[in-house]
């Protein structure tokens, strides 16, 4: 079968603009050190990519909300601390008080001591974060937690006893608020031991007063105070506890994303060695194609006869 001239210029001018653009397309992968530039490079790993940067673009979230969270427990429990040694002292205060043998002076001098304790105790109650929102408010962080009311001459909780949570995780949400009203509270009466204390307090102060009627009080009041020391005990667990999943919870993560980006870079970062050897035979292939085409086209008829 006779193959025209013009047939045979159209064979080749598509092979060299094919080999052309697959030199072009090595050229800007070279350049670039992605094998996947365009989702037609590749189409299958082009999908495994953005899979990966999906997922990479989650867990990045993730890590957002597991830092915000890790800073606000771990100021929560610089908070805690803080109560928790008031609370120690303020057991052993009354535990020195509880003695028969001091007298009206003294009492008033503990009283005083006291006061100060309970007034800390408050004010890290009121704590707010770095956003001015109160850290032990419940959900009701726009508002101060405690107040004293002075017609009732007692602390008043105004915040609420509800969570918020946030998502670490698929399918994992983790506490974010610690409720504090609790360890103050007797009876179901938020608060109530520091407004019994408070009340034992005025009568200590009160020089009119025989120390020797309210030993019982403040017998009372250290037993009080012990099991708010225990409560607290409990919030450390918790706050411990929700710091810890939080850190294996970041490290998970960190990981996770450490072997997506590996397995992204596989996926479409160029290999030089290999791209070079390409390049090399698709020069070689043009360069071949040319030379066949050059002698082919000087043939004729006259060059078998004789």
């Amino acid at each position: 079968m006779r193959v025209s001239s013009t047939y045979l210029t159209a064979i080749m001018t598509r092979s060299f603009e094919r080999n052309s653009g697959k030199i072009s397309k090595i050229i800007e992968q070279q350049s670039t050190g992605k094998r996947v530039n365009l989702p037609s490079d590749d189409p299958i790993a082009s999908s495994q990519l953005v899979n990966l940067q999906r997922e990479n673009s989650v867990l990045k979230q993730f890590q957002s909300n597991i830092s915000r969270l890790q800073t606000s427990l771990s100021q929560q429990e610089t908070v805690v601390t803080a109560i928790n040694q008031q609370t120690d002292a303020i057991i052993d205060d009354l535990l020195s008080a509880a003695n028969a043998s001091h007298s009206r002076a003294d009492m008033g001098s503990f009283a005083h001591s006291i006061d100060g304790k309970i007034e800390s105790v408050i004010a890290a109650l009121n704590q707010k974060n770095e956003d001015n929102h109160a850290l032990f408010g419940g959900t009701l962080s726009d508002i101060q937690p405690i107040v004293f009311d002075a017609k009732t001459q007692q602390y008043r909780y105004q915040g609420n006893d509800q969570t918020r949570e946030t998502t670490v995780a698929n399918g994992i949400n983790i506490k974010e608020n610690t409720l504090m009203s609790g360890v103050f509270s007797k009876a179901g009466s938020d608060l109530e031991v520091l407004n019994q204390l408070t009340a034992l307090s005025s009568k200590m102060k009160n020089s009119k007063i025989v120390p020797s009627s309210y030993l019982a009080e403040l017998q009372s009041a250290h037993e009080m105070m012990l099991q708010a020391s225990k409560k607290l005990g409990a919030t450390f667990t918790d706050l411990g506890g929700r710091q810890n999943r939080l850190s294996m919870l970041a490290e998970a993560h960190t990981d996770i994303a450490t072997s997506n980006s590996q397995a992204m870079d596989e996926l479409a970062n160029s290999n030089p060695a290999q791209a070079s050897t390409d390049l090399n035979l698709y020069k070689m292939s043009i360069q071949a194609s040319g030379m066949t085409y050059m002698k082919i086209s000087q043939l004729s008829l006259f060059n078998y006869m004789s």
